[in-house]
């Protein structure tokens, strides 16, 4: 590994799951993102080891990553292509890209379109999908423009003062999110998929679970909170927080409040079947102390112990 890679530390979030713990790696605002990401993404997807308990760095991410690449499997089939794919994947990983920033272009056609690029390769190498969710609806009258472009070419379009209607729905659309994409990005991923969402330049680990999208919530503010670790992906990022097993705070104390009841009925139900029990036995002992009485021998008041005067 390059001597110049930061030791800059790392801290582990333990989210509470059933039936075991996932530990993720966290981040600060400004953390890498790219390499977080990945290894998140893998580790969610139960295909690599899951990080210490307490912190990693980011050299023991790069050499994780690293080798997890380097041990893949390469089948014989399309072995010379796989092989290339491999090679370009370690040296995108070999390098500072991962901890700064990946250079992505997307592309407005659809929700799984870049420019393809190292980066890219290294996606398709791990067998790890990306999308964006920045496209127009086929029905918007930009669509059959911006279908042709991709993000650094709109920028360059939008310096002309005739694209007007361009400029409107860049800005209409700053969360670099629409409905439209959403809905496309659930109908490319299976139900319990997971995969990267690249969103305001930023990675994000994503989830199908039925009819929504969420994203895996690195931010270390949440370093202690275990019961918040998936957030609903939505265009003005106000979706319902969830915890490992996507049930929202409010989903929780309803589970607990039946819970509560139904621990009160089995306990009721268990008092009604005692007592039931109960009165059979009370009246076969009061039965039996009946019997008891009419086998005890008469009292002896009854029997003549009066002398007899000779």
């Amino acid at each position: 590994m390059e001597e110049y890679l930061p030791q800059s530390i790392f801290s582990v979030k333990a989210c509470s799951k059933k039936p075991k713990d996932l530990r993720i790696i966290t981040q600060c605002n400004n953390g890498p993102c790219p390499i977080i990401a990945l290894l998140n993404c893998l580790i969610v997807q139960g295909r690599i080891e899951q990080p210490s308990p307490s912190s990693v760095t980011a050299e023991e991410m790069m050499t994780q990553l690293g080798n997890f690449i380097l041990n893949q499997n390469i089948p014989d089939e399309n072995k010379e292509l796989l092989l290339h794919a491999q090679s370009t994947s370690l040296e995108v990983c070999s390098s500072q890209q991962l901890l700064t920033g990946l250079d992505i272009n997307l592309k407005y056609r659809a929700v799984d379109a870049f420019e393809y690029t190292p980066m890219i390769e290294l996606f398709d190498f791990l067998n790890i999908k990306l999308f964006h969710c920045w496209v127009p609806s086929r029905e918007d009258d930009e669509y059959e423009e911006l279908s042709k472009v991709s993000y650094n070419e709109l920028v360059l379009l939008l310096f002309d003062a005739e694209k007007q209607k361009l400029k409107e729905w860049f800005t209409q659309t700053g969360s670099q999110a629409t409905e439209y994409g959403i809905f496309e990005m659930k109908s490319k991923m299976k139900p319990g998929e997971v995969a990267i969402l690249f969103r305001n330049n930023h990675f994000f680990v994503v989830t199908r679970q039925e009819d929504t999208i969420f994203s895996l919530i690195t931010d270390q503010g949440y370093l202690h909170s275990p019961d918040l670790v998936w957030e609903e992906v939505t265009v003005s990022c106000d979706g319902k927080n969830v915890n490992a097993d996507f049930l929202s705070k409010e989903e929780l104390i309803e589970d607990d409040a039946k819970l509560a009841k139904q621990l009160q009925e089995k306990e009721r139900e268990r008092f009604n079947q005692n007592q039931q029990a109960r009165v059979p036995r009370q009246a076969k002992a009061q039965k039996q102390r009946d019997r008891n009485a009419q086998k005890a021998p008469k009292n002896s008041k009854d029997k003549d112990s009066g002398c007899k005067i000779m």
